[in-house]
């Protein structure tokens, strides 16, 4: 699997029986956007819900750099019928949630190509891991299909079926083995939400924390959290000049034919090089 090139620091989760809240988030500052039918809408309302999120879409502007959908999950009698509604649409992704097992991902994969064969458009997969079986399962998840784009770690579902307190060892070891799982397949990392909206210097530790485990963005619930959470994902000045001064320094060491260089005290690599490219990428992405 490949890593695709949606840049994915932010997204926001906005319920998607709001088409006035739908309307401002898809020309808000995040990096994606993810209009939701399943948590956010309840049961009695996700036909309309269903309805009103096509409706907007079909005439809404449009800045984010992606639009996806929470769909509702595969064990309920909603899925299909979004998945359905939604194939003529500006969509980029499908967010899955409630993922237990691989054959989970691979249903709605299936039925995704059938809906857009006649587009030849590829939707991109984002499995939510929120049980501590899909967390054991999270490799064979993450590998379940060539849609895969990322994994999502739902934290509230994980807390409501553990009873483990947000913030707590067996969090942050989910959390780690989702990011894991998620980088081990060639994929990227989306951290759970922080829901103390107006907290946003614990939002910044949150973030940083994610980053640390190798999480590329996180989910924000409110647009006041987007640039709290830009700022832990994206590289400082300092870091973009160092980038770009350890490539050209082993550009120049590749033309003369050395696989390596020491640059101001570093052994530089191929793998440190990647690193370095991937960091100026995503600053590219993001201008």
């Amino acid at each position: 699997m490949t890593r695709d090139t949606v840049l994915r620091r932010s997204q926001l989760v906005t319920p998607a029986n709001r088409p006035s809240a739908v309307a401002k988030a898809l020309v808000s500052a995040a990096d994606s956007v993810i209009l939701d039918l399943e948590d956010a809408v309840p049961a009695g309302e996700k036909a309309a819900a269903r309805a009103a999120l096509v409706e907007a879409l079909a005439t809404a502007e449009i800045s984010v750099g992606e639009v996806a959908v929470r769909i509702n999950g595969i064990d309920t009698p909603w899925w299909l019928d979004d998945l359905i509604a939604l194939r003529e649409l500006p969509v980029g992704a499908i967010v899955i949630p409630k993922v237990r097992r691989p054959e989970d991902v691979v249903c709605v994969d299936r039925v995704c190509r059938q809906l857009t064969m006649q587009r030849g458009v590829l939707l991109a997969l984002l499995p939510m891991i929120e049980t501590p079986g899909a967390v054991l399962r999270a490799p064979e998840i993450a590998r379940s299909s060539e849609r895969n784009a990322a994994l999502v770690f739902g934290v509230g579902d994980y807390m409501a079926e553990t009873g483990i307190a947000f913030g707590a060892e067996g969090i942050e070891l989910a959390r780690g083995q989702v990011a894991l799982a998620a980088l081990g397949a060639g994929l990227e990392a989306v951290d759970q939400v922080w829901p103390w909206i107006k907290d946003l210097e614990g939002l910044a530790r949150d973030a940083q924390r994610g980053k640390a485990l190798g999480y590329a963005g996180k989910w924000a619930l409110h647009p006041m959290q987007i640039e709290a959470i830009h700022s832990a994902f994206s590289a400082g000045a300092e870091e973009l000049a160092e980038a770009h001064r350890v490539v050209a320094a082993y550009d120049a060491a590749i033309a003369v034919g050395s696989g390596a260089v020491l640059f101001e005290g570093q052994l530089v690599d191929e793998a440190v090089v990647k690193i370095m490219r991937r960091r100026l990428a995503t600053q590219e992405t993001n201008t």
